[in-house]
């Protein structure tokens, strides 16, 4: 199609020929866009030809046909002889979306300078019209296996490209990692200092320079600058007892054993987080770099803890089990607890009977329930630290360990007077290089943890965690138990909903445990393989099966909702980051641990092949690729901020009172427009994901359907005899006194069928949905706001004889400072959405427990002989009375807080973007100000104490930009060439861009 949709007539240029190109008719109102529908408010910014109009009738969004009809609405108010001269050379859309600077010079006759103009607004509208292009395919609901394809891309990118750099080999040694540091700090230390100097600065200004309201919202933008810190990367660890995770964080860390790794069951019972000692340090010496801070549960948390503990060890007949010795009795965990905090206190709770034997000795019996109890919180030994912290200052990490161990470690012979029962959370720091680029690594023991208050903090961890990587043996992997049986449905089912899939890493350890022969032999390598090539041999194949049955695990949840997912698709979306390491390998090699125990068993010429070095790297690059981002983002937003106040600094006023008059007018007369585009923009994205959202109803009530028809199968289930797949009755009894939450989670089972519903349409709508709406709409209003400026410029031209120069000088730190704003304001919604997200995804299961708590109390309160039988019957009659009211009532409240994202969302951005004209309001304002000596004589001052804090905060983006790789484009003049002479005092009486007559 021709680029031009030749309209009528101008009025403002008569006796110019025009050929139409369609005829001349009134034609229908067009229908809404699938991104911006025509609204009355919008008047010219909607009405762009009978090309827009097709373009808005397309049912797929043809880009150029959106990019064609704003660019031929844009140059034809702006350049009208540019615009002739395209008709006459019949340029097409997507010639003139392409077009080279010079080539923009030949055809349109254009001068160097409204070349790069043009040039730039062709391309922004250009890309605005891709977005609106994305947003009509969304709203076609193409399914979810296209979406995959098209547009998840590789949810883990970042992930990957750290893992790629990691596999290189080359290793970021301690004085890499200090020079990037260094480059960082280079950045935020100008960047720190600006933000104070800026706002000594105003303060020195005192109140000559500009009008009490412009002074108080240049210094409101200046609050809100700020200049943070970057974030932490934090990487949760999870895995089955045994999978050696402690082990692999010794090494990682450098350490022979900084944390314990042998032991009963559970080594690490507590959560462990690991930062380095740079952090939070407050001030210690180098001889004190090992340190530990330990939180201990309140006296509420143990209260419950020691009922729930208590119930599981009473009889029958209400008494006190105190001994249990076999590790598989369901109650044997408890009573590890209970013998750790109390000792013999608990052990030998018994009471005379009052009864005698044969020997005329008094009878003893094991104490009530309720007396222990009462006897137990008494006894203050251990439990005097609840409620508090203790701290601990070490001088090396063997001090650290046997400091912590007691505090942390469940050893087999359930030593007296152990505090790791009653431990919440413990915080390390230490002097270990691979955590000094902000990383934290959290040893969890475990979902679905018998302790509440730390589970609690575990699912915390990993629903806000950066990475997460699932430890297990290599053996476990070698023999296909691997990812998809690992990580388990519901984990999977959660890490989708969550968006956490591309956060994952998979780390096999114990890469040195193999027999040689064996693999030899079933792996088909020549005899006369090296072990550390049979080893390399064995680990490709291990990376090929737990990949292939990643992607197993994420079909079967497609498979589970209905829908039918493409292997392909999922494949090029997820590609999991794998290393198979051998730490105590590493660690002989490295000389970490002496070599008292024999050489390293496997990779002993290698250190690369036991995969911790290349572990290491990765940390260490994704940590610095996270805090680059989040740096990058704050540095260019400081910059913008600057920008304007300098280029409203260097503008002194309009002397005549005529010109000052009708730039006032001219602007407020199309203030309204901007509020009305930023009204239709945000509205119509508001409606379009309201409508995505609504799409998950009916999967919710399918799930609820499908979880009320099942949850009496399974609650008959848990009640069978232990020795026909039941539940033991004491874990039983536990359970219903936990509110179904033990050993199994009943709640979260009974839940299921609505996770195995909504699932994948929960990742395709608030995940990929989500970002892609977002993506538009921050372009969008980007492209509406400078669409605005064309409109507000051409006016105050035509109305108050405004010289281009001047406004265009005022405008490009608009431009910026936009960006960066918009550019924020969408990463806080999103970042906002999809904590909101997350918090809803994971409603739907205390909804089932607050349905089901009547339930489980009225059978936990069952006691005596047959109480078992009586319990169970009792919950199975209660769940078989009230299952259409729970799962309905569960799945309306999950409905109702899903409802409640996308206004949050469209408040966060359209108060962002509500500031937009106020800003412009007071950069423009100097256009009707009247010159004064006074005035402009406090302008140059501040001007001259800003514009050196605008270089260094420029100086400090240049050298990041170049240490993250980019092409920097700096001036030909030395920075220290550039000064302030005199100011806008200087433009006061001249008739260039600072004042005058413009």
């Amino acid at each position: 199609l021709p680029l031009w949709g030749r309209p009528a007539r101008r009025a403002s240029r008569p006796g110019r020929r025009w050929a139409a190109s369609t005829p001349a008719k009134p034609s229908a109102p067009s229908p809404a866009s699938p991104h911006r529908p025509p609204t009355p408010n919008q008047g010219a910014f909607s009405n762009r030809s009978e090309l827009r109009r097709q373009a808005e009738m397309a049912p797929t969004g043809d880009p150029m046909l959106w990019s064609a009809a704003d660019a031929a609405a844009w140059l034809e108010e702006n350049y009208p002889d540019a615009a002739d001269k395209a008709r006459e050379a019949d340029v097409t859309g997507s010639v003139l979306c392409g077009m080279p600077e010079e080539q923009l010079k030949e055809v349109l006759g254009l001068s160097l300078i409204a070349r790069r103009k043009v040039g730039g607004k062709l391309k922004a509208l250009h890309e605005v019209a891709k977005a609106r292009a994305a947003a009509a395919k969304r709203a076609a609901g193409p399914p979810l296996a296209r979406i995959l394809a098209e547009e998840g891309g590789k949810a883990n990118e970042r992930n990957l490209k750290a893992y790629e750099e990691a596999q290189k080999n080359e290793a970021l040694n301690k004085d890499k990692i200090d020079d990037q540091l260094l480059e960082e700090q280079a950045v935020c230390g100008p960047c720190k200092w600006a933000v104070g100097q800026l706002h000594d600065a105003v303060a020195k200004a005192g109140s000559a320079w500009a009008k009490a309201e412009i002074r108080e919202a240049k210094r409101a933008e200046l609050q809100a600058l700020g200049f943070d810190e970057p974030p932490g990367y934090s990487i949760v660890l999870v895995g089955d007892t045994g999978a050696g995770k402690s082990t692999l964080l010794n090494a990682a860390l450098g350490e022979a054993a900084v944390l314990p790794t042998s032991g009963y069951r559970a080594c690490t019972s507590a959560i462990i987080e690991m930062r380095h000692c740079g952090e939070d340090d407050e001030g210690g010496t180098r001889a004190n770099q090992y340190r530990a801070e330990i939180d201990f549960m309140d006296s509420d948390e143990w209260a419950d803890e020691l009922d729930n503990c208590l119930d599981i060890l009473t009889t029958q007949d209400g008494r006190a089990i105190l001994n249990v010795g076999d590790s598989n009795n369901p109650a044997y965990d408890s009573f590890c607890k209970l013998r750790s905090v109390y000792g013999r206190e608990y052990t030998s709770s018994r009471v005379a009977s009052g009864q005698r034997n044969s020997d005329n000795r008094m009878i003893t019996e094991n104490m009530l329930v309720r007396d222990l109890r009462t006897k137990l919180n008494a006894c203050r030994g251990i439990t005097h630290a609840l409620g508090t912290s203790k701290r601990l200052v070490c001088t090396s990490a063997t001090e650290l360990r046997a400091a912590v161990e007691r505090f942390v470690d469940s050893t087999g012979d359930v030593s007296v007077g152990s505090f790791w029962p009653i431990v919440k959370l413990v915080k390390l720091w230490g002097p270990w290089d691979v955590l000094k680029t902000g990383a934290v690594m959290v040893d969890a023991p475990g979902v679905n943890d018998e302790n509440a208050t730390r589970d609690a903090i575990v699912q915390r961890h990993l629903r806000d965690a950066d990475s997460i990587w699932i430890c297990a043996d290599i053996t476990r992997a070698q023999n296909n138990k691997t990812a998809k049986d690992m990580l388990g449905q519901r984990f999977r089912q959660q890490l989708l909903m969550d968006d956490q899939v591309g956060s994952l890493v998979f780390v096999a350890t114990r890469s040195d445990n193999l027999n040689r022969d064996e693999l030899v032999h079933n792996l088909q390598l020549p005899a006369d393989s090296t072990t550390e090539e049979v080893a390399s041999a064995r680990n490709a194949r291990v990376r090929s099966g737990i990949q292939k049955d990643f992607i197993d695990g994420l079909v079967e949840v497609g498979e589970a909702a209905g829908e039918r997912p493409d292997r392909a698709a999922l494949a090029r979306r997820f590609q999991l980051p794998i290393f198979c390491t051998s730490s105590v390998d590493f660690q002989k090699a490295a000389k970490i641990v002496p070599l008292s125990d024999g050489p390293p068993r496997v990779w002993t010429s290698n250190i690369e092949g036991t995969e911790l070095p290349q572990l290491r790297n990765f940390v260490h690059r994704a940590a610095m690729s996270n805090r680059g981002a989040k740096t990058s983002a704050m540095v260019k937003r400081l910059l913008s901020s600057i920008e304007q106040l300098t280029s409203f600094l260097g503008d002194a006023g309009t002397a005549s009172a005529a010109r000052r008059d009708a730039a006032r007018q001219a602007f407020e007369g199309k203030a309204g427009q901007l509020k009305d585009m930023i009204a239709a923009e945000t509205d119509s994205f508001a409606h379009n994901l309201d409508a995505k959202v609504a799409e998950l109803k009916p999967k919710l009530k399918a799930g609820a359907a499908t979880a009320t028809d099942a949850c009496v199968e399974k609650m008959e289930k848990y009640g069978k005899g232990y020795r026909q797949g039941g539940l033991h009755w004491a874990t039983y009894k536990a359970t219903c006194r936990r509110h179904g939450e033990w050993r199994v989670n009943m709640n979260e089972e009974l839940a299921m069928p609505v996770f195995e519903r909504i699932t994948a349409e929960w990742d395709r709508i608030m995940n990929i949905g989500f970002k892609q709406y977002l993506s538009d709409i921050e372009k969008s209003l980007l492209a509406s706001f400078e669409l605005w400026l064309d409109t507000v410029e051409k006016a105050l031209v035509e109305e108050a004889g405004a010289d281009r120069g001047r406004l265009g000088a005022l405008r490009a730190p608009q431009v910026a400072a936009a960006k960066e704003k918009l550019k924020s304001a969408v990463a806080d919604a999103g970042n906002a959405a999809r904590t909101a997200q997350r918090e809803s995804s994971r409603t739907i299961t205390p909804q089932v427990k607050e349905g089901m708590v009547a339930g489980y109390d009225a059978a936990a309160a069952e006691a005596g002989t047959g109480s078992h039988k009586r319990r169970t019957a009792k919950l199975e009659a209660y769940v078989r009375d009230k299952r259409e009211t729970i799962f309905a009532g569960a799945a309306k409240v999950v409905e109702g807080k899903v409802g409640e994202i996308v206004p949050g969302i469209k408040k966060s951005i359209s108060g962002a973007a509500g500031t937009l004209l106020p800003s412009a309001r007071v950069n423009y304002s100097t256009l009707w100000e009247e010159p004064s000596a006074q005035v402009s004589a406090a302008r140059a001052a501040l001007l001259k104490d800003v514009t050196p804090v605008r270089l260094e905060v420029q100086k400090a983006l240049w050298k990041l930009q170049e240490a993250q790789g980019e092409t920097i484009v700096r001036p030909d003049v030395d920075d220290d060439d550039l000064q302030v002479i005199d100011g806008p005092a200087a433009a006061c009486g001249s008739g260039g861009a600072g004042g005058g007559d413009q």
